[in-house]
């Protein structure tokens, strides 16, 4: 029974830090996609159609 606590242990020990490593990433690449995105014209929003009422009814 020993060994099912190390495996728990062991997991949790590298879970743990390949998170932290894994959010720093994600974060850093928000960061540069919003700074790409930041540098040039900002781009109009597409125009939208307005929706269409409910169909004929049979």
């Amino acid at each position: 029974m020993g060994w099912v606590w190390t495996a728990v242990g062991v997991w949790v020990l590298l879970a743990v830090p390949i998170a932290v490593l894994l959010g720093r990433v994600i974060r850093r690449a928000d960061h540069q996609e919003h700074e790409a995105s930041t540098d040039g014209p900002v781009p109009r929003p597409v125009p939208r159609r307005p929706a269409r009422g409910p169909g004929p009814h049979r």
